[in-house]
C-alpha cells in the first residue's frame, strides 16, 4: 500500500442531515454522530371508547406541558362521552 500510512482516509464534515423516522422525530447527523433534536411538541388528546355487554368503557390520554390543561381536557372529554353513552337520552 504505497502511500497510505495505515490510517483510514477521513471524510469531510458535511452540512448537517436532517430526516425524520416514523414518529417524526426530527433527528440531525454531524460528523457521523446522530443527535436527536426534540422540540415542543403539539398537545395530542386520544380517546378510545369500547361498547360492551355491560355498556361502555373508554380511555382518555392527553399530552402537554401543562397539568392544569391536562385536567381540563381529560375532564371535558370525559363529561361529553358521559353525556353521549352513559345518560339516557330524553327524547
Amino acid at each position: 500500500m504505497a502511500g497510505n500510512n495505515g490510517s483510514t482516509p477521513t471524510k469531510e464534515a458535511k452540512t448537517p442531515k436532517v430526516t425524520k423516522t416514523k414518529e417524526a422525530k426530527p433527528q440531525v447527523v454531524v460528523g457521523g454522530t446522530l443527535h436527536h433534536v426534540w422540540d415542543k411538541q403539539p398537545a395530542r388528546l386520544h380517546v378510545k371508547v369500547e361498547r360492551n355487554s355491560k355498556g361502555y368503557n373508554w380511555e382518555i390520554a392527553y399530552e402537554s406541558e401543562s397539568l392544569d390543561e391536562v385536567l381540563a381536557r381529560i375532564q371535558e372529554a370525559d363529561a361529553r362521552i358521559r353525556q353521549a353513552f352513559v345518560e339516557p337520552v330524553s327524547q
